[in-house]
C-alpha cells in the first residue's frame, strides 16, 4: 500500500471534483460503494480476479472480499434502485493482490444501465457518451489516444461452430495468442469457413476499413466504430480502430474503447459495452456501458505535485483568556470566508514558532498579545519577515487581494 501525502491528497481531491463535476453535466449522478463484499460478487460470471482478491470470512462463516473490481459493486447497486434507466459517477476503492506499483488504488468510473435491450442507435449514443464524457474531463491534462474495438464480433465468429458454454474458453485462448494465430484457433474449434475467412480479415486490415468497403455481415458493426472514431477526431482528439483488439472481452460483447496515454505503454483505462455480462449478472434483460480511468495514475501522468500550504495565515495566540477569544473571533471570521486559519496557543519562543511555519509553508503569521487587546489594527508578518499593518476587520480582504497578487 502507498502511503498518500498532503500534496498527492489535494491532487486526488481536485480531480474527484472535477470528475464528478464533469459527470454530473452529462446526468451521471454520484454513488458510493462500500469496499468490502460479498465474495461471488467478484466471481460470479467471470474470473477476471483470479487470485488476486482479498477475502476472508466474516463471523458468520460467509466468505467476503475486498472490492477487486468496480464493475459488479456497481452493477450489483443499480440492480437494487427501482430507475429502469440510471446514469452514475463513482469513485470505487479497488484493492488487488498483484505485483503492480499500487495494490490499492481508486477507480474514476461511470455507468450508463437501462433494465431494457437498447436499439443499435441507442448503443451507439450511451458508448458516445461515454467517450465524449472522459474527453471533456481529460482534455488539457493529458494527451491520449482512443483505441476502439469489437469484441462482441470475435463472439459472433466463435459462436458459428461453439456450443455456448464453451465461448469462454474459445474466447480466451484466441486473446491470448498471437493475432495470426487466430484464424487457426477458430478452425480448430469448429467456426464455419466465413468465419474463419472475416477472421483472417480482421487480423489482415484490424481497421475494419476492407470490409466497411466489402460490406458483409460485419459491416454494420465495423461502421459504429468507424462513426465513433470520425466524432471523437472532430472533438480534437486520437483515434483509432483495432478490430483485432481483445482486451477485456470476457465482458464486452459490442463496441469498447481503450485509453492510453500518448508515449505511456500502460493504459489508463477502458470502458464499453457490457450487457451480455451484466444480463447473466442480474438475470434479467439489461444493457450496460461503462467506463474506468485509474485517479492515482492519472494523477501521476499529470506530474509532479505543488506543495500546497495547510492554511493562508497562522495566528499565534498568547495563552490568556482574552487573547484567545480574539483570536477564536478572528479564525471564525476568516473560516467564515473560505480562508484556512492554522490556529495555535504560544508554547515556546517565538522564533520556533516561525520556523514551525515556515516549514509547513504557511505565507503569513499574526501575534495576538497584549497589544491587539487595545488596538484594531494587527501586525501581519510574510514569509520574506517583512510586517504589515492591517485593521482587524479588513484581514480577510487584506489576505485576498494579496492571494490574487501572487496568482
Amino acid at each position: 500500500m502507498h502511503d498518500v501525502t498532503p500534496e498527492l491528497a489535494e491532487a486526488h481531491n481536485q480531480i474527484r471534483h472535477d470528475w464528478f463535476e464533469t459527470c454530473r453535466l452529462s446526468g451521471f449522478q454520484p454513488v458510493e460503494v462500500p469496499p468490502v463484499g460479498f465474495a461471488d460478487t467478484f466471481t460470479a460470471g467471470h474470473h477476471a480476479a483470479g487470485e488476486r482478491t482479498y477475502h476472508f470470512p466474516d463471523r458468520a462463516g460467509r466468505e467476503l472480499a475486498l472490492v477487486s473490481d468496480s464493475l459488479p459493486s456497481l452493477l450489483r447497486l443499480t440492480a437494487g434502485r427501482k430507475a429502469v434507466d440510471q446514469r452514475i459517477a463513482h469513485c470505487t476503492p479497488v484493492f488487488r493482490y498483484e505485483r503492480r506499483p499500487r495494490r490499492h488504488f481508486h477507480h474514476l468510473g461511470l455507468m450508463e444501465v437501462h433494465f431494457r435491450r437498447l436499439t443499435p442507435p441507442e448503443h451507439q449514443a450511451a458508448t458516445a457518451r461515454l467517450l465524449f464524457t472522459l474527453a471533456d474531463f481529460l482534455t488539457g491534462r493529458l494527451n491520449f489516444t482512443v483505441t476502439l474495438s469489437n469484441p462482441g464480433l470475435w463472439r459472433g465468429l466463435i459462436a458459428s461452430g461453439t456450443a455456448s458454454p464453451e465461448l469462454s474458453g474459445v474466447l480466451n485462448r484466441l486473446r491470448t495468442a498471437h493475432a495470426s494465430q487466430r484464424p487457426s484457433l477458430l478452425h480448430e474449434s469448429g467456426a464455419d469457413d466465413a468465419a474463419v475467412l472475416l477472421a483472417e480479415q480482421l487480423v489482415a486490415a484490424p481497421s475494419g476499413a476492407e470490409l466497411l468497403r466489402n460490406g458483409g455481415p460485419a459491416s454494420e458493426q465495423v461502421a459504429a466504430c468507424h462513426s465513433l472514431a470520425e466524432q471523437l477526431r472532430a472533438r480534437g482528439m486520437n483515434a483509432i480502430i483495432d478490430l483485432s483488439e481483445l482486451h477485456a472481452s470476457e465482458f464486452h460483447d459490442s463496441t469498447a474503447f481503450l485509453l492510453r496515454p500518448d508515449n505511456e505503454p500502460r493504459l489508463l483505462g477502458d470502458g464499453g459495452s457490457y450487457g451480455a455480462f451484466a444480463e447473466a449478472f442480474i438475470g434479467t434483460p439489461t444493457s450496460l456501458h461503462s467506463a474506468v480511468i485509474g485517479l492515482e495514475r492519472l494523477a501521476d501522468l499529470q506530474g509532479p505535485k505543488v506543495a500546497v500550504p495547510p492554511a493562508v495565515i497562522a495566528l499565534l495566540a498568547e495563552p490568556h483568556d482574552e487573547m484567545i477569544k480574539i483570536a477564536d473571533s478572528i479564525c471564525r471570521e476568516l473560516r467564515g470566508q473560505g480562508i484556512a486559519v492554522w490556529d495555535v496557543l504560544i508554547s515556546k519562543p517565538l522564533r520556533q514558532h516561525l520556523r514551525d511555519f515556515a516549514r509547513l509553508g504557511v505565507p503569513y503569521s499574526v501575534l495576538i498579545g497584549e497589544r491587539e487587546l487595545a488596538d484594531s489594527l494587527l501586525t501581519i508578518r510574510d514569509q520574506d519577515g517583512r510586517h504589515h499593518r492591517v485593521a482587524r476587520t479588513d484581514l480577510a480582504g487584506w489576505l485576498a487581494t494579496q492571494a490574487n497578487g501572487r496568482t
